[in-house]
This record gives structure tokens, sequence and C-alpha cells, in this order.
């Protein structure tokens, strides 16, 4: 009984080893469990450790780097950049090329496309946006980290999108594109833009434009309040002018305007402000209309597509409508739309007239003009005595300096004469024989009608401005200064005449004095007239300027013409008509208008 009780205590101690060796392996089992769904979820990153697990992990590798070849998988970065062949696409080496599908070709440039490993088209040469992400791909289509466009630098950062833009002070312009004549030249298909060198502030130039269909050039802003821009930071974009002023000076003209991107559009009154602190800048049409504009302000890239105008300077450009308001019983000039020209200027251009103004926009003066230049030729009025008797009679001067005479003679004296560009007549002051003012309309045939409602101006006349059919002028009348008078209402006073040259051999005359009514002393020449010959005939005439003392600049045949601002200088001209010296005062540069050589 004894060895049966001891073999059931050997039998219970076998058990417990049992059990317990069975627990350890179970708690073992438990633990590298919740390792594994720990490291698991933590992307199973130790798993490829160990070797039970090495070739299943080596498998999932091979699977993924096959998956990224074909296209699957998922995206490489954070800016959607496709793996496959679609779009903006990463490639082995690291580049970037945005391949293009077959229904966005209709909005690419052509000359921008490359054919690229089959049936690839990608983007090249271009630009591209991606929201509000800027690239630029090569001519071989791809993605460049750094790029220079004028005076403009860019940058584009690992991902290559642009990272900075800077303007580079020490860039001379493009010899190859540029032109002499027009330096800083942007140009679209309706509008130029320059800088002219002659007008400065700092290292700033004024801004110049000319629209493709206008034969002149115009200073943006107007000759009294000229936009300044750094050379080569000009851009044009759906009709407007962007122009920056790179610059640190503390100039009272510059510091305001430093740093400032504006656009403003030929023929408005005000300008726009796109963004301020403005290192560089890049302009992207939408095409719709609309732009987007890339700046750098020195804290990254920043896009922006609103503007606001600018309050601190209303503009009043010299392409802009004009007219002069008198129901106040002073001249004001007013910029259409009812704005007055609140600005100080003794030469403010409007249309054909230059006026002399105060802060208020009240004419002091108008600028008197002696000849017209329209339709290849140079008109003028030859005044003088006959038999003691005031005549005159219109000349005209072509390119060549060919004088010729196109009116018969008429009695009285004519001054300050004007083109009207809507009736396509010139208008001028007029003295009949008795000394009274009127106003006169002469067609380029040389016929000469005066006006019906100007008859009775009393004993002096100024011409204001021609407008809406009408002129404006000053009087002499004391109960009614100023009067508006029809055009449209003439009477002949003379005819025009077949061209008559005026040899180089015509008699010789001395220049005298003559004082109009209401009038400065005027120093003209004298010259017989070679039609009416006779014993005490003699007549004094202004003689056209020869084509050298034309106070403009004649453009290349492809380039728009420069206005001149300054007036001719006085000087003696030898072999005019008469065949004697010719004494020529110094006169206003004559203002052309459109379409004229």
């Amino acid at each position: 009984m004894a060895n049966r009780r001891k073999r059931r205590r050997q039998k219970s101690a076998f058990t417990d080893v049992i059990t317990l060796i069975t627990s350890i392996a179970m708690i073992v089992i438990a633990v590298l469990l919740m390792v594994f769904v720990y490291f698991y979820i933590k992307n199973n990153s130790f798993l490829d450790s160990l070797p039970f697990f090495g070739t299943k992990a080596a498998e999932e590798t091979d699977s993924q780097a096959e998956t990224e070849e074909t296209g699957g998988g998922e995206d490489s970065t954070e800016i959607d950049i496709q793996s496959s062949y679609e779009g903006l696409t990463r490639l082995e080496d690291g580049s970037l090329i945005y391949v293009i599908q077959e229904n966005e070709l209709p909005g690419f440039d052509p000359d921008c496309v490359l054919d690229y490993e089959g049936d690839n088209k990608i983007l090249a040469s271009s630009w591209y946006e991606s929201g509000e992400y800027l690239y630029y791909f090569g001519s071989d289509g791809k993605a460049v980290s750094e790029l220079n466009e004028g005076a403009m630098h860019f940058t584009f950062d690992k991902d290559h999108i642009l990272h900075a833009i800077s303007y580079n002070k020490n860039y001379a312009g493009n010899t190859e594109d540029e032109s002499a004549d027009f330096p800083g030249l942007v140009r679209d298909k309706t509008l130029w833009a320059f800088v002219d060198e002659d007008k400065k502030a700092g290292d700033l130039y004024a801004v110049r434009f000319k629209k493709t269909t206008d034969s002149l050039t115009h200073e943006l802003g107007g000759g009294s309040n000229p936009q300044y821009t750094s050379k080569y930071a000009m851009d044009i974009a759906e009709g407007y002018i962007y122009y920056l002023a790179v610059s640190d000076s503390e100039d009272k003209v510059i510091e305001p305007i430093a740093g400032k991107l504006f656009r403003m559009k030929p023929g408005l009154e005000y300008r726009e402000i796109a963004a301020e602190n403005v290192k560089g800048y890049k302009i992207m049409e939408t095409g719709d209309g609309y732009v987007r504009v890339y700046y750098d302000d020195g804290s990254g890239i920043h896009c922006t597509n609103s503007f606001r105008q600018d309050d601190s300077l209303r503009i009043f450009p010299e392409d802009a409508n004009y007219y002069v308001e008198t129901s106040s019983g002073k001249a004001i000039l007013m910029l259409e739309g009812g704005y007055p020209v609140t600005l100080e200027s003794e030469a403010f251009t409007a249309g054909n007239f230059i006026y002399s103004i105060n802060g208020l926009g009240e004419i002091r003066s108008v600028a008197s003009k002696s000849k017209v230049s329209i339709g290849g030729y140079t008109y003028t009025i030859e005044n003088g005595e006959a038999f003691g008797a005031k005549k005159a009679r219109v000349l005209r001067q072509d390119s060549a300096g060919t004088i010729e005479v196109i009116s018969a003679e008429f009695d009285g004296s004519v001054r300050n004469i004007h083109y009207d560009f809507g009736t396509s007549r010139m208008i001028a002051e007029y003295y009949d024989g008795t000394g009274a003012a009127g106003l006169v309309n002469i067609t380029k045939d040389g016929d000469v009608d005066q006006l019906v409602d100007a008859s009775d101006l009393g004993g002096s006349v100024e011409l204001y401005s021609i407008q809406n059919g009408e002129a404006v002028v000053k009087t002499g009348r004391s109960d009614a200064p100023f009067k508006k008078v029809r055009i449209s209402a003439t009477y002949p006073i003379t005819l025009g005449i077949d061209p008559i040259v005026l040899e180089a051999d015509d008699p010789e005359t001395e220049p005298e004095t003559e004082t109009g009514p209401g009038n400065d002393t005027v120093q003209e020449t004298a010259q017989t007239l070679p039609t009416r010959p006779g014993p005490g005939s003699e007549m004094t005439a202004a003689a056209p300027e020869s084509p050298a003392q034309e106070a403009e600049t004649v453009a290349p045949a492809e380039a728009p013409q420069t206005e001149a601002v300054q007036a001719a200088p006085a000087e003696v001209v030898t072999g005019g008509p008469g065949g004697g010296v010719i004494e020529t005062s110094p006169q206003p540069a004559e203002q052309k208008g459109p379409g004229e050589p």
C-alpha cells in the first residue's frame, strides 16, 4: 500500500511540470502576438530583420517596386505628381515632365509640344500652372531649376516649383531683339511700351507707349504725371501696362512708388496696385481676359488676381478726352467724366492744345500755334500788306521742302491755327480788314470760310478748344468773355487754287513787326507775293519752316513716332522763298494728329 501511495505522488509532480511549461509557452505566445500586432501597425518595420518574415517582406518590396514601374500605387509627392505618363510626371532620374493628354492639346501652343516615347506629348519651353504652383519646362521638356527672362531671375525648389523671383539691375538688354530707339520695349498685338531715356528720376525712367492703331507715342500718365519704372521691369497683358520701380532711393518722387507693382491701361485716368514690396514678378494670362500675378515680396512667392485703385494719384493721360467748361465764367479744363484737371502745369497737353493751368484746372493761357502738319504736308498762313491793306494766303510745304501757295489772297490776317480731327479742317483766329475778330475754317485744298457765329466777337479772339463740333473762344466782349461757336455754319472768304510753287529766286524783302488787336507783338518774316507784283505792293509773311526745323522725331517704318514737346530754336536759313535771308521766330512745336507721317 505504501508503494502505491508513492507512485501517485510522482505522477502529480510530472503533471505540474507539464502544466507550468504550457503556461509559460502560452504567455510567450501572447507576448509575441502583442508585439507582432504593435509592429504591424507601425508599418511592420521590424519584420524585415526576422528571417521568418524576410522572404515575405522582400516579396512585398519587389511587388511594390513592380507596381510603381507599371504606374500603380500612390502618388510620389504631395502635389499630385503622377508616376504614370499623365499630367505632371516624375521620372526615375528625378526630373519632372508634363505629359499632355489628347483632349488638352488644343489649349497649348504647337511650338511648345514635343513628342516623347511613342505617342506621348510633353510640354516644352513654356510655363505651367498647377493650382498656385508655377513651373517652367525647358526646351527638352524637363522642368528647370533656374531661369532668366529679361531682367527677371527665377529659381525653383527641389520639386521644381517656383521659389523666388528677383530683378537683375545689371541686365543690359537683348541687342538682337531691342531697338536703340525704343529701349526696354515690350509689346503685344495692340500695344507697345518702352522707356524714355531722356526723362529720368534717379535710376528710373518714364514710361512711354504706342497703340498699334496710332502713329504717335504717348507718355503713360501724361507729360505732367509721368509714370516711372526700372528699365526692364515692364510687361503687357490684356491691354494693361505693368511696371515696377526697383529702387532704394529716398527721393521724394521715387520713395512712394519703390517696390510697388502698378498697372495702368492707356486712356484711363488712374492706376492700380497689384502688390507692394515686390522684388520681382511674373504675369500669367488665364485666356479669359484675366491675369494672375506671381510676385516675390521677400517672404516667398504669392499669387493674386485682384487689384486696387491707387487713390494717392489721379492720372491725366495725354491721350484721354478733355473739354473746356465755361459755365462758371472761367475756362476750366476737364477730363471726360467731369473731373477738373487739378494739376499745376505750364504746358499741359490735351489733344491738339497746350495749356497753362493752375491747381484748380483753370486755364491761364493757351499756347499759340503757327502751323499744322497733316497728311504729309505742313500748312501755314502767310500774313502781310499789299497796297496798304492787310492780306493773307494759305501755304503748304511737303516733306521735300517744296513750298506752294494753295489759296487766293484774302483780306485780313490769320494766326493761331489748330486742326480739327472731327471735320478734317483747320480752325484759326481771324481779324478782318477793319480789325474785327472772328474765326475761319480752312480746308487742306486752300478754301477759307468764316464761321457765322464768330462774326461779332469784339476786338480780340483766342481759341481755347475744339469740341463736339464747336470752337470755344475767349472774346473781347465784356458781357460774354467766353463763347461756343458752331464750326459747320460758315460763309466763304476765298477759294483754293491750283498749287503755285514759290521759286527760290523770288524777290527779297525785309521782315517787319506786326501787332494784332488784343495780341502780343509778333515777329514775322516778310516776302513779296509773286502773284501780285507792282509798285508799292509789299507783303509780310510767316514763311513755313524747313523740315529740319520741325521739332519731331520720325521713326523707322515699323516703329512708333515720338512726339516733340520742346520749342524750335530761332535760326537763320538761307535760300528760302524770296531768295534772301529768312529769320524764323521761335515757335512751339506742332502736335501732329493720328496717321501723320
